[in-house]
């Protein structure tokens, strides 16, 4: 995995930035494929229960989170009423929309560095669910993934508005190419680029019958990485993602959306019922070198 250099997480920059508590450190040292549990931090599912993305500011960064409170009100007053994993290229921060099941399109906001938003809409194509579970960033920000639910063999890509000419500017954004995958997935939450090649994923799959365990963490290898045209994806099981710690927590929670930075992953996992209102955020460290 390519080292993109120390991460500075500073906490008290803009909002949406989570202020967390340490949650019981049992997990801390756990091994999960190839990483292991480095930090285990606690927060409130309204604000960090669908994922997060690390921003960079100047030269630092800090863990931007999103959670169901965080869609804008404007956006749910037209009917956009769930927000994914985001993902960020210096100092961008694109967001994934989406309404009802009846919705016949999903909503991508891209908002600057001085907190501008501009919005895309994206008509669904045949055979497009109206699920919009995350996006990932290219490390050169021309491009991005995005997924939908259930048991699919693809992900979608488009070309980033606002930073790839190849986009469209008048708020409209067509799908540019698909990524096929060489093996399903399923109920992924959330996909971040390790490197242009590279896209490590969390998925809250509850069966065990496509990868050795349900929750999985996987890796999608390209073959080259994203222009726009039709790629090819080949997907490796990394591990089992983690669950709230504690048997408190039992069964597991819904695992949520994923970061990557250098060696660095975080996971955003929901506790289960009765616990609905805690989101716990893994802290993982790369120990071995298979995971990208």
């Amino acid at each position: 995995m390519r080292r993109l250099g120390v991460l500075v997480i500073a906490a008290s920059l803009a909002i949406g930035v989570v202020q967390m508590t340490p949650a019981q450190a049992t997990t801390v040292g756990a091994r999960i494929g190839p990483w292991s549990v480095t930090a285990v931090t606690e927060s409130s599912v309204s604000i960090a229960g669908q994922g997060m993305a690390t921003v960079q500011r100047g030269s630092g960064s800090y863990l931007l989170t999103r959670g169901n409170g965080s869609v804008p009100t404007d956006l749910r007053s037209r009917g956009w009423i769930h927000i994914g994993d985001p993902s960020s290229w210096r100092g961008y921060v694109l967001d994934a929309y989406q309404g009802s099941s009846s919705a016949g399109s999903v909503l991508f906001s891209l908002t600057d560095a001085q907190g501008h938003r501009s919005d895309f809409t994206h008509r669904l194509v045949p055979g497009e669910l109206y699920n919009n579970s995350f996006t990932a960033l290219t490390p050169d920000g021309q491009w991005f993934a995005a997924g939908e639910w259930g048991t699919v063999s693809r992900l979608l890509v488009f070309a980033t508005p606002g930073l790839n000419p190849r986009a469209s500017r008048t708020g409209d954004l067509a799908l540019a190419a698909t990524m096929s995958l060489d093996r399903p997935v399923r109920d992924v939450q959330g996909c971040a680029f390790a490197t242009s090649t590279t896209l490590i994923c969390s998925t809250n799959d509850p069966g065990s019958d496509l990868y050795p365990t349900p929750r999985q963490l996987l890796s999608i290898r390209l073959g080259r990485a994203l222009d726009g045209t039709a790629a090819r994806g080949s997907v490796s099981y990394l591990g089992e993602a983690p669950a709230p710690p504690g048997p408190a927590y039992s069964p597991a929670g819904e695992v949520e959306g994923i970061d990557v930075r250098g060696t660095t992953v975080t996971v955003a996992v929901n506790a289960p019922y009765p616990h609905r209102d805690d989101t716990f955020t893994y802290t993982l460290g790369l120990t071995n070198s298979s995971a990208g």
